[in-house]
């Protein structure tokens, strides 16, 4: 059984509607029950162009499982976002700047700036599962 910080995501296969599944690394629980994540390996992730396609999902966390409606997020939205995770969890923060091939940054202090974690998040692919 996976920990409470990933999520398995059951959706659609884009092309032949088949079911698939991905296990994917939670980066942010909102009060709602919705959970974040992100593309990290980019546009051509397969789970993240089934989604666009198919947004109806499952999402299973523990033996927590629900239906679930997956939303890409703006770059505004993801720019706040990234900064957030910047402070509150910074090693994920670098490994997801590191994984979409964003320069990690630096300055003003050992995490870098806002506004360098908010160019980071504008090129990071954060897509939010909000419970049905």
């Amino acid at each position: 059984m996976l920990g409470s910080g990933f999520v398995l995501l059951t959706h659609r296969g884009r092309v032949t509607g088949e079911p698939r599944q991905a296990v994917l690394e939670i980066v942010e629980r909102e009060p709602t029950g919705a959970l974040t994540v992100v593309a990290g390996f980019g546009p051509r992730t397969n789970w993240y162009l089934n989604v666009q396609a198919h947004p109806e999902v499952t999402t299973q966390v523990g033996k927590d499982e629900r239906p679930a409606r997956a939303t890409v997020l703006g770059p505004d939205d993801a720019a706040e976002r990234m900064v957030a995770l910047a402070a509150s969890r910074p090693r994920t923060a670098r490994r997801i700047a590191r994984s979409v091939g964003v320069p990690v940054p630096t300055g003003d202090g050992p995490m870098g700036s806002d506004q360098g974690w908010r160019a980071v998040g504008e090129q990071t692919l954060f897509v939010r599962f909000d419970p049905r």
